[in-house]
């Protein structure tokens, strides 16, 4: 019986250890398989699948399943040499795909053929971010990936400049100034051949560039954002199936967590949670690293764009408006699609660039602008000048964008949305530039520059102003047999213009048009425009009402049509200033709105005042004129006293004297002055003529003379009827005062 007892327990233990050793025999097996495994999928460069084995593997050496087994004496080794390897070709292939090589690549692509491109990328380093995320070796690869991303950026538009340069200087014919420049030690440096380049060269090189570094920043975003995508995957994945583990089916060597000692479950438990800190502080590394990759490699496309239009600096400020907007337009595009790969994060560095240079040209064009206005101003002849019908369109535009601007406010008062881009098309103020492209063998393709602007938010002002036709367009699409015109008009009202007025009406809608391009300049804008209006208005004042013309414009006087010239000047700029300030601050950031705007309407307060400054320096000539006639009137009551008889009695020489100056100075006025202004200064002119005469005919002793009575009355009723046809304001028709006195002090007379 107890042989038979012991015998049982013998075969009991002989079964658990055949168990046991089938166990280990099946795990040795699996791994036996797994090794063979790892190396067809490394061959493969499935990489995601080889990571799980090798993963899988270094849970079963943990578990201590392998301990003592002599043929796996040298697993460790193996691994560790299969997951270098995997990490080595993981790499090469991400820093393959993720650069993009410009010799398989062309620039021409399609853009349908370059989304599909750029979807394939992204599918292809989707997975290799995900293992290079499991073996912490991100980090370090998009490091290098950086690296490499700024060299490629730097290479690429070295290559541009000196291709596209060299093509574009022999193709504008610059060969002969680079010679020269290389005879005085300097033409030979970049710098020398990119001042140099004329501005549509200049676009063109600019576009090239463009389009060479587009793709290396397009490919830089698509990187980021499937990093960030991998990152995001491997942060939502739980921690407890990290590293991940391959069908249970085909790895059934691996030992169950219920196998393990308590020992064990607590120490794998511990390093979980290690391994969770540790993958976390890999992602957030991952994501600093390749957010200061592609930074940097933004940065260094930006750095070489600002580098080329600093070293044009000096010849930017002086460029035609249309050449130096082009630029900028060009500049913005690029911006925007740097920002674009920053996914909305600004470019400070070339928006610096800009606005330096943004600012420079508006101090040039002010600069040259202040000094046009004061040479004109001293030269003027205060003589009514030709107006060519650009000036007209000039008025036009301006009323009709202030309409439009007027239109804006009302409906953003209104709190509702009013889509202008569909209704106004923008286009340029004076045409574009388009470069003609060379026959010969090394021309370079030149890129258009007739629809490139500044890419405004949606909605903006100036996305709906209307563009002012350039005079070419204008006198071909007139059908006028003459170009010029007397006056400018504006509804029913005519204006007769001086050349400095014509001038400054030019060099307002000139700013206007240069806020409209650039946008970040709106604000100087106005402080420019308000300092050309301020000295268009002090030195008239001066030169007219204060005489100086005569001795810088060699005037013998200063006549009533001098005065009335001046006076239209001032006119027409306050009927156009409403309208002004409408378009300026529809371009206004709004808190500088309505600060900016109130110093226009000081300006608008002056113009006024000295405009009433002038009418009442017409009606003072007038009253200077009939002090001097009033001098005669002694004179002739000696004479009129000595008559004896008058049968017929005619208006004496200071009456027809005094009418002549009314019916000249009413010639001189009427067909300049508008008609309210008009109404002003002979409505004037009539009250204290009246007033003066009556005062002075009462002053006479005419009682006892007949003949005394008979010539004051044919002087009063000449002068009177004079007066009686002069402009006046609805209700004060009729008799004036001098004429009612006439009729009823002497009404003998009256027939």
């Amino acid at each position: 019986l107890m042989e038979s007892a012991v015998r049982m327990q013998q075969l009991h233990w002989r079964r658990s250890n055949l168990m046991a050793l089938y166990e280990k025999v099946k795990v040795v097996e699996g791994v036996a398989q797994a090794q063979a495994d790892l190396a067809l999928l490394t061959q493969a460069q499935d990489f995601a699948a080889a990571l799980d084995v090798v993963d899988d593997i270094r849970r079963v050496m943990a578990s201590g399943e392998l301990a003592g087994v002599h043929c796996f004496r040298h697993l460790e080794e193996h691994v560790e040499v299969a997951a270098v390897e995997c990490d080595r070709m993981m790499t090469l292939d991400f820093l393959r795909i993720a650069r993009r090589d410009a010799a398989t690549h062309p620039q021409d692509q399609e853009g349908e053929e370059e989304e599909n491109e750029e979807a394939e990328v992204k599918d292809s380093l989707s997975s290799l971010a995900l293992g290079l995320l499991r073996t912490s070796r991100l980090t370090v690869v998009v490091r290098e990936y950086g690296e490499n991303l700024v060299e490629d950026i730097k290479d690429t538009v070295k290559c541009v400049l000196g291709s596209g340069l060299a093509a574009l200087i022999e193709e504008c014919g610059l060969e002969g100034g680079v010679a020269r420049a290389e005879e005085s030690g300097g033409g030979g440096s970049l710098t020398a051949r990119l001042q140099l380049l004329p501005c549509p060269a200049l676009l063109t090189l600019l576009g090239l560039i463009q389009e060479a570094v587009r793709p290396h920043l397009t490919r830089a975003g698509t990187v980021w954002s499937v990093v960030q995508l991998a990152v995001e995957q491997y942060s939502a994945t739980p921690a407890s199936s990290l590293p991940p583990l391959v069908d249970s089916s085909q790895m059934h060597f691996l030992p169950s967590a219920s196998t393990l000692s308590p020992s064990s479950a607590q120490t794998q438990a511990l390093s979980q949670v290690e391994s969770a800190a540790a993958r976390d502080r890999v992602c957030r590394e991952a994501l600093r690293n390749i957010t200061q990759a592609v930074t940097q490699a933004v940065e260094a496309a930006q750095a070489r764009w600002a580098k080329l239009l600093g070293v044009r600096g000096a010849i930017h400020a002086r460029l035609r408006l249309e050449d130096f907007s082009a630029v900028m337009a060009a500049t913005e595009q690029f911006m925007l699609h740097s920002e674009a790969t920053l996914q909305g994060q600004k470019c400070r560095g070339l928006r610096s660039t800009i606005h330096t240079q943004a600012k420079a040209f508006l101090d040039n064009m002010h600069h040259q602008s202040i000094s046009k206005m004061a040479s004109l101003l001293e030269s003027e002849p205060w003589q009514s000048a030709d107006v060519d019908i650009y000036f007209q369109c000039m008025v036009d535009w301006v009323r009709s964008v202030g309409e439009l601007a007027e239109e804006r406010e009302d409906q953003t008062r209104n709190t509702s949305t009013l889509d202008f881009s569909s209704t106004y098309p923008p286009p340029s103020l004076n045409g574009s530039h388009t470069a003609n492209g060379s026959t010969g063998a090394k021309a370079v393709k030149r890129v258009s520059t007739e629809n490139v602007r500044p890419a405004y938010p949606p909605g903006d002002f100036r996305e709906a102003m209307p563009g002012l036709p350039s005079r070419g367009v204008i006198a071909s699409g007139s059908g006028l047999a003459s170009s010029t015109s007397e006056v400018v008009k504006i509804e029913q009202d005519n204006f007769h213009m001086v050349n400095s007025g014509l001038m400054l009406l030019n060099m307002i809608v000139e700013y206007i048009d240069l806020a409209r391009r650039i946008p970040l300049l709106s604000t100087e804008v106005v402080h420019r425009v308000a300092e050309l209006l301020k000295l268009f208005n002090s030195r008239t004042c001066q030169l007219v009402l204060g005489a100086g013309a005569m001795q810088v414009s060699g005037l013998k006087s200063i006549t009533a049509k001098h005065l009335a010239l001046a006076n239209q000047s001032l006119t027409l700029i306050l009927a156009l200033l409403p309208s002004i300030k409408l378009v300026l601050g529809a371009m206004l950031p709004e808190q500088r709105h309505l600060l900016l705007l109130c110093e226009l309407d000081r300006i608008g307060q002056d113009y006024r005042l000295h405009r009433d400054e002038i009418h009442s320096k017409l009606i003072a000539i007038m009253q200077e004129r009939l002090q001097f006639q009033r001098r005669k009137i002694p004179q002739m009551m000696g004479s009129w006293v000595k008559e004896q008889q008058v049968k017929e009695v005619e208006p004496s020489e200071f009456a027809r004297s005094l009418v002549k100056e009314i019916a000249v100075l009413r010639r001189v006025l009427s067909p300049l002055l508008l008609e309210s202004e008009l109404l002003v200064i002979f409505g004037q002119v009539g009250s204290n003529f009246n007033s003066a005469l009556l005062a002075a005919f009462q002053k006479i002793d005419y009682k006892d003379n007949v003949v005394v009575q008979r010539h004051l009355f044919s002087d009063g009723m000449h002068i009177a009827a004079c007066l009686q046809t002069l402009p006046q304001k609805e209700g004060e028709e009729g008799p004036g005062v001098l004429q009612q006195w006439l009729y009823a002090e002497f009404s003998d007379f009256v027939t």
